[in-house]
């Protein structure tokens, strides 16, 4: 069950691809040479390197392929990852090289006590998810001290940027501490922020001030979680965004000290390095957020449906009904208000006026909710993890559809007020997901989380396991459990859509069938496979009886029958 590490064989291995190429470090490119075939077209693409790769044998890689440092846009190495032009020729090398584990073509995805602000009275979407009852629950999260301190949880938003001018985020330099800006696209907007993120069409100034919009200053809105700080990123130009640049963003935020982060955003494409950064991100006890995308239809959209983001579905404000544009899948954590929200936008939106306030419509702006009310549970209990404060959201949530998890709403609209008064049950399950705690890898996290990777074999005392789990390149995942024990055997299988996080443990759960003297049968079962320093842990147990359970330190699966 233990993941491996390439260690020698792989430098051993990236070495003999070295001279079959060849190449000699330090030598010339093979695209310097006269000899070489003319460069086709460039594209942005996405190389992912075996985390155990070097940084060095990274960069002599790229080197071999005819890759300059002028055409790196940029390294990430938290993630293994690396964003370069290169034509089809130079991509074809590193594929073959095999410190390479993917390459890809980099995508392109769309933006999707009261205060006495004026108009916080007609802000229904605040109503609806009980903002002003959370405030008075926890004034100290709330805290409507216009000009700061701004000590709550971080908030970073990537996103179009933000106006830096906006009366909503005064004092800028308290209330936007961090600011960062990624490289533009220069088929839709050339424009860039160096010092600050200027934003172009408002998009991002909208979703930064519902989720922390300074309160209590006698003008415009209030935000869900005023005293949190923003951290912007701005990775997106005009309403188009380079998945390289959002991975980029997302690792950023994450070593920044983002608590919670907000991507209303998203596109179709479950691209390996986005799986990746969102997995460092959770890693990092950040929660992260996206919207479940615009459509109108019944399907995915990344990074919202990958299973370590809440993916935000959009309510029309005021009830309880799924907005017609949201997209519905089983993906769909939590819902929260998506129409006619109030929010600052940058003069450019707003034929030229300061300080101004519009209505947008979108899961873009249901996600700022979810990332506000995330952001006021973890300014009100500092020390809960990410996984407790998902599940203080995801367990309070308010049901408006369908009894329990349904596609359109998920577990229901966010109860702000609810969610800052959580208090798990001391019952053996803290997150309600129906298994107990000593079953769950994420006790805290109502979510099912899966594995990348997992298998092993062994055989103790006359029975005999086999349990694998494969990840196919992000797409799709496949797992498998086979237990012989004694005369009986169970076989099992499961396929899922994504396979989720690098977590180093999982809960699995479904029907299998048991073959045996009496027959075959239908049975139920659950196993809990874990990855320690200490050796791997595996715990089966099958209509109701342990059948397996043990950790072993040389890696097998310590097995009994039952």
């Amino acid at each position: 069950m233990r993941w491996r590490r390439v260690g020698i064989a792989m430098l051993a291995t990236w070495c003999a691809w070295l001279v079959v190429a060849g190449a000699v470090v330090g030598g010339p490119a093979l695209a310097a040479r006269p000899d070489s075939p003319a460069v086709g077209a460039r594209e942005r693409t996405l190389v992912v390197f075996s985390r155990a790769t070097p940084l060095l044998l990274r960069d002599v890689s790229l080197r071999v392929a005819g890759i300059p440092a002028s055409r790196v846009v940029r390294r990430v190495p938290e993630i293994a990852t690396v964003i370069i032009e290169a034509d089809r020729r130079e991509v074809r090398a590193l594929a073959a090289n095999p410190a390479v584990i993917w390459t890809g073509r980099d995508e392109v995805v769309s933006l999707q006590a009261v205060p006495d602000d004026p108009l916080f009275p007609d802000m229904q979407n605040l109503t609806d998810i009980g903002a002003a009852a959370a405030w008075d629950a926890y004034p100290g999260a709330g805290g409507f001290e216009a000009g700061g301190p701004y000590d709550g949880a971080p908030i970073a938003v990537l996103d179009s940027g933000i106006d830096p001018d906006h009366v909503e985020f005064q004092p800028f330099a308290s209330k936007v501490p961090i600011c960062k800006s990624y490289p533009p696209n220069p088929l839709y907007d050339p424009v860039n922020c160096f010092n600050h993120a200027t934003d172009d069409i408002s998009h991002g100034t909208h979703v930064a001030g519902t989720a922390a919009a300074v309160a209590d200053n006698s003008a415009g809105i209030a935000g869900i979680s005023p005293t949190s700080p923003i951290y912007v990123y701005k990775t997106c130009q005009g309403r188009f965004c380079w998945v390289g640049d959002l991975v980029s963003g997302l690792v950023d935020a994450a070593n920044d000290g983002a608590e919670v982060v907000n991507m209303s955003l998203g596109g179709p494409v479950p691209l390996p390095p986005w799986r990746d950064a969102v997995n460092y991100a959770a890693a990092h006890d950040v929660v992260v957020v996206a919207a479940a995308g615009n459509s109108g239809k019944a399907q995915y959209s990344y990074p919202a449906s990958f299973p370590s983001v809440l993916s935000v579905a959009a309510l029309e404000t005021g009830t309880g009904d799924r907005a017609w544009f949201s997209q519905f899948n089983d993906a769909v954590d939590i819902a929260a208000p998506g129409t006619g929200v109030l929010g600052p936008v940058a003069p450019p939106a707003a034929e030229g006026a300061p300080d101004a306030v519009a209505a947008y419509s979108g899961t873009s702006m249901a996600t700022p909710h979810v990332a506000g009310v995330a952001a006021l549970v973890r300014s009100a209990h500092p020390d809960w993890s990410a996984g407790r404060v998902r599940a203080a959201l995801l367990n309070t949530a308010m049901d408006v559809a369908t009894p329990g998890r349904d596609r359109e709403t998920g577990m229901g609209r966010v109860d702000a007020a609810a969610a800052l008064a959580y208090e798990p049950a001391d019952d053996g399950d803290l997150d309600d997901d129906g298994f107990v705690d000593d079953w769950d890898a994420a006790p805290e996290d109502p979510l099912v989380w899966q594995v990348q990777a997992l298998s092993g074999r062994a055989s103790v005392g006359g029975a005999t396991v086999s349990a694998g789990w494969f990840d196919f390149l992000g797409l799709a995942g496949v797992g498998s459990l086979r237990f012989d024990l004694g005369q009986d055997r169970l076989i099992a299988v499961m396929a899922m859509r994504a396979p989720g996080t690098s977590m180093s443990g999982a809960t699995l759960s479904g029907r299998g069938f048991r073959v045996g003297p009496g027959g075959l049968r239908q049975v139920t079962w659950r196993a809990l496979l874990v990855d320690t320093p200490a050796g791997d842990r595996i715990r089966l147990e099958v209509g109701g009886v342990v059948v397996a359970d043990g950790i072993d330190p040389a890696g097998h699966l310590v097995v009994r029958a039952g």
